[in-house]
């Protein structure tokens, strides 16, 4: 029988995708696991962002792109064991081009481990995430060794493996981020503390421009400037307000989740509209929560009329 034409266009479109897909795989695999990292070992002087963003992207990227890498790649695998097919060069090429590629990532990873080493600032946080760029370009570095030199058995263990590791990671990272309707609720809890703390803000300015605090929640009504109290996302009630002094006011609404029992330590909240001269402490339980504020007059003070400050 004669060999299969080499380069054909389904060949090339096969080869180009299978190599693309491992590229985003490995890239959303680092990505998920340099966020785990950062998770458990959170930076004490830099800025933490969103995690959970970056694990939520890093598992949708696997959860679709892997499945593509891992067939595309098992009928490759299958089509090249027939006796009548013929090696395509330009898999050859980018498979060297693959194994170029992480023995580069692997030089770097090294050198940048051992700078850090003379330079003092050896932390778990930067040694897992070295390890981590280092387990994934030397997997990818070997596996495709191992493929050149066709030594099926390993590739099939080695791939057994990586599935397993994969997997594991995914799961971990929704044991993190939690399910999609816990998810949900806490959105909608972030909602509620960013309309409370948009209330206190116009609560504040009301009585900077009057002296006074307003009766009710109908007082802050702006045509001009378009302000409207706001409401709960999900039931569309008003949010509760009371006036307890004369300096002081309460702000309350009903939550779904609680922000002592979130699924990673460095969950994002809302951040604060004001800050000053009393609490800025928005936690809260599941139930109804409730936030008492007092202005000082010293750090709000009054707005002057007759002589305002541009």
């Amino acid at each position: 029988m004669e060999p299969k034409p080499s380069n054909t266009v389904r060949d090339i479109f096969l080869h180009l995708l299978s190599i693309i897909a491992l590229y985003l795989v490995s890239f959303a695999f680092g990505r998920l696991l340099f966020s785990i990292v950062n998770v458990y070992f959170p930076d004490l002087l830099g800025y933490n962002g969103d995690e959970y963003g970056s694990l939520r992207f890093a598992i949708a990227s696997i959860i679709v792109v892997f499945p593509v890498y891992f067939f595309v790649t098992r009928f490759l695998v299958r089509e090249r064991a027939k006796p009548e097919y013929q090696d395509v060069r330009l898999r050859r090429w980018i498979v060297y081009l693959t194994l170029f590629l992480a023995a580069i990532v692997i030089i770097t990873d090294l050198v940048t481990l051992l700078y850090t080493l003379l330079d003092g600032e050896m932390t778990a946080r930067f040694i897992l995430k070295v390890l981590a760029v280092l387990v994934i370009a030397a997997a990818v570095f070997y596996y495709y060794l191992w493929e050149l030199k066709a030594r099926v058995p390993a590739i099939r263990i080695f791939v057994g493996g990586t599935i397993v590791v994969v997997f594991a990671g995914v799961v971990l990272g929704f044991f993190l981020i939690g399910s999609p309707s816990h998810r949900r609720a806490v959105r909608f809890d972030e909602r509620r503390t960013q309309d409370l703390q948009s209330v206190q803000y116009e609560v504040v300015n009301y009585w900077q421009s009057k002296e006074k605090l307003p009766e009710t929640l109908d007082g802050l009504k702006d045509q001009i400037r378009g302000f409207a109290p706001p409401v709960d996302p999900v039931t569309g009630v008003t949010y509760d307000y009371r006036v307890l002094a004369p300096l002081q006011f309460e702000l309350c609404a009903t939550f779904t989740t609680d922000v002592n029992n979130t699924p990673s330590p460095i969950e994002t909240k809302p951040y604060p509209v004001m800050r000053g001269g009393y609490s800025e402490n928005w936690q809260h339980g599941i139930g109804k929560g409730c936030f008492t504020r007092t202005i000082d007059p010293q750090l709000y003070p009054p707005i002057d009329r007759k002589n305002p400050k541009f």
